[in-house]
This record gives C-alpha cells, structure tokens and sequence, in this order.
C-alpha cells in the first residue's frame, strides 16, 4: 500500500483492535472501537458548461485536513516532510508502520490535533511529548509502551488509546490531564489505579478492561459526574467502590469479575445497560430496583452467578427489553416479569425451571426471544402459540416428554418463528427444540 495525503475526513484507523474474548465478542468491539466518524467529503463544484473547470473551492472550516501514511511502503519521514499540507493538517495517521519515534517534521504541524501511531514499535512517549505537545486526540494502542513518563506536559489531550501496551502502572502526572474525556486502558498489565484518578472529573468513557484490578479504591470515581460509559470488565474484582456519583452514567460494564455483591448504586436517570455477567452474586437487595432508580433500564445481564432467585422490584423497570440470567440457579421468576409490556428478549438457559407458566402470554405482543434450554422442563404450555412476535426459540437439553399435545404445540410455534424471521427487520429465525 502507498502513502495518502487526504483532505477527507474519515474515520480514524482501527486497524488495531485487541484481540477477541472468546466469551463476549460484542464487549471487546466496543472496547477497540475508534473516535466516531467524522463526515465526510466536502462538496465539490460542477465544472461549468463552457469545459474550463474552475478550481475546487477551499474545504470548510470545520473539515478536518488529513495527512494518511498508515502501512507506509515509502520513506515515511521524507514524505511527511515534501507534504503540501504539512503546516494545515489537523490530523496525521502513522499507524501500522515499525517507528519508534515521530519524524522531525511533525514538530512543523502547527496545527496537528489528532495523532494515531497504534500497531507501531514506540517503547515511550519521548517523541510525542517533544514534537506534538498540543494534541487533543492520541492513540497508541497496540505498541510496547511500558511507560506514560512526561505524558503530564500533554495538557490539552481529551482522547487516549492506549490499549493493549505493556503498562503496569499509571504515573502521577496522567491525573493532572483533567481535559481528559476518553480514557481507554483495555488490555493492560495494570494491578491497582490509585484513588487520583477521581481528578479526572470530565471522563466521558473511562475503560480500565482485561487488566489485572482486583478492586478500585474507596472514592476513586467520586466527581465523575459526566461519565457515560464505565468498563471494568475481565478482572479480578471483588468489591467496587460506591457509585452513587455516576449520575449521567449510561453502560456499566463488569462482567468477567469475581464481584459478590450488587454495586453501590443510586439514583441513575440515565442507566441504560447492567452487565454483571460471570461473576459470584448469589442474591440481589429487595430494592435493588425501582422506576425512580433506574427509570431508563433497557439490558440487565447476570448470566452465570449463584443466583437462586430475583426480588420482586425487577418487574417495576419501566423501560427493560433484555432480561439475560442464563446459568444461575433460578427455579422461578417474580410474578411480575411475566407482564413486563416491554420485554422483548428473555434468556432463561442452564437453570432449574421446572414449568413455564400460563402468564407467560403477558409478553404475547412484545417478546422476540425466548431462551428457556437446559432447564428441567417436561412439558411446554399450550399457550406458547400466543407469543405472537417470537422470532428465536429454543427448549433443547430439557427432559420433554412426548405427547401429541406436545407436537401440536411445537409445530404451531415453529410456524410462528419461521413467519416471523422471514420478515425483512426480523433477522431471520432460530427454532430449536
């Protein structure tokens, strides 16, 4: 591949994503993924009808100017340097190359704010402190960087990617970027994250993934009042710290941990998804739940903890589609999640149910997905055939005894699924018996 000098803004280079979890895909894409897309081309003029076509006129303001020598086969450091657009670029990609320090020229790019070295051979920062002190937006990710030393004279960085280097600690000066808006450390050798990290006060997203924490000191998040998404999943963790401050919080994320109890929160208008799944929960508070609490609920997952059974506040979440507790020790559920008018995926897997009940149909106009294998079922009711919408069913790894009422039941139910899922925004069926 060739070397591009690009007055496009596109999307940031994410060539580097960290390797694949095998046991949450969907996590580890959103712990990679890149800055969000800028769009995209300006227009251009029409040459006019005489055939001498004008000059394109100069880009809007506001249209990022970029310098693009990702996976460079040419001479990286000369063709920065012979850039028409060396001195007005505002963004340069140097990632997928083997450099271990910046080119001299970029210390020209007056007016450089997003750099991006990730899948390089940089061992520190020195370069980038020296040549591109002014830079708001940093990714490194996938170098072996093995220490953040000077990265404190970065006083106008709000994003960095540093996933997946070779850091055991943070430094003291990372916690005086109080600018900082995305902090993404996934995939890490980081054991503790000292209780300075609450200075951080504008962090939007803070992701301290697949590291190796087995806790977050006492008040280490107090302040973080703006933070959006929090992913501490793939640790060690035993105990959080309170989260009560997290008040505009929308993903919490902590599956892959060895947490033991419900985490310490409180009024969370903004909640939007609970991942608990893999850890050592073996009962949730009365009161875990409530509209007041969290009035924005959409995805609880607690799959694969010791839970045997869920308190009765689970059915007051107004707005919860995803209800996943596969692997627990569950027999039963609250009454009142059988009525949940907007409950549209229901994952029962690998627990002890012994019967579905008849209220079941009190999802008949909104459930898509029922999951309810590996149980203890030996019969499935009639009334299945009113889950109307159902679109993915399975019931495999139960003792079903045979019976022609069974038969009936599971063929109309087929019928339902198969119609379903071949409709255009249905994704296509799943039925498995």
């Amino acid at each position: 591949m060739g070397c591009k000098v690009n007055k496009e803004a596109t999307e940031p280079n994410a060539t580097n994503a960290p390797e694949k979890h095998p046991d949450d895909k969907k996590a580890d894409e959103k712990a990679a993924a890149p800055p969000p897309k800028i769009e995209s081309t300006p227009p251009q003029n029409n040459p006019p009808p005489s055939g001498n076509k004008e000059p394109d006129p100069p880009p809007p303001a506001d249209v990022p100017i970029e310098i693009d020598l990702s996976a460079c086969t040419q001479d990286i450091p000369a063709t920065l340097q012979n850039s028409s657009k060396l001195k007005e670029a505002t963004v340069l990609k140097l990632s997928s190359n083997s450099l271990d320090q910046l080119p001299d020229a970029v210390t020209q790019m007056s007016s450089l704010t997003e750099l991006y070295l990730s899948e390089n051979r940089f061992n520190s920062l020195a370069s980038v402190v020296q040549r591109a002190p002014q830079v708001v937006t940093l990714d490194c990710s996938d170098n072996p960087i093995t220490t953040f030393e000077g990265i404190g004279a970065l006083k106008k960085l709000e994003n960095l990617a540093a996933y997946k280097l070779h850091l055991m600690a943070l430094p003291d000066e990372i916690f005086t970027l109080t600018s900082l808006e995305d902090l993404n450390l996934f995939n890490n050798s980081l054991k503790r994250v000292p209780v300075e990290l609450n200075k951080l006060t504008e962090l939007r997203q803070l992701n301290l993934a697949s590291n190796k924490l087995n806790q977050l000191v006492p008040n280490s998040l107090n302040g973080m009042k703006h933070l959006k998404r929090l992913a501490l999943f793939w640790n060690r963790i035993v105990k959080l710290p309170n989260l009560a401050d997290l008040v505009e919080l929308e993903t919490l994320q902590l599956q892959g941990n060895l947490i033991q109890e419900w985490p310490q929160l409180d009024k969370h208008p903004c909640l939007k998804e609970i991942n608990l799944t893999k850890n050592e929960i073996s009962s949730l508070p009365a009161a875990a739940f409530s509209p007041q609490t969290f009035p924005e609920l959409r995805e609880l997952e607690i799959n694969s903890n010791k839970l045997e059974s869920l308190p009765d506040s689970l059915a007051t979440l107004p707005n919860l589609t995803k209800l996943s507790i596969s692997e627990n020790k569950l027999t039963s559920l609250p009454d009142g999640v059988w009525g949940m008018k907007g409950l549209t995926f229901l994952g029962l897997q690998q627990n002890k149910f012994t019967e579905i009940p008849a209220t079941i149909t009190g999802l008949k106009d909104t459930l898509l997905t029922l999951y309810v294998e590996g149980n203890q079922l030996t019969s499935l009711p009639g009334c299945l055939t009113e889950l109307g919408e159902l679109v993915r069913f399975s019931a495999k790894n139960n003792p079903l005894e045979d019976s022609a009422e069974l038969k009936g039941t599971l063929d109309k139910l087929k019928t339902i699924v198969n119609e379903n899922g071949s409709k255009p925004d249905k994704g296509g069926a799943k039925f498995i018996v």
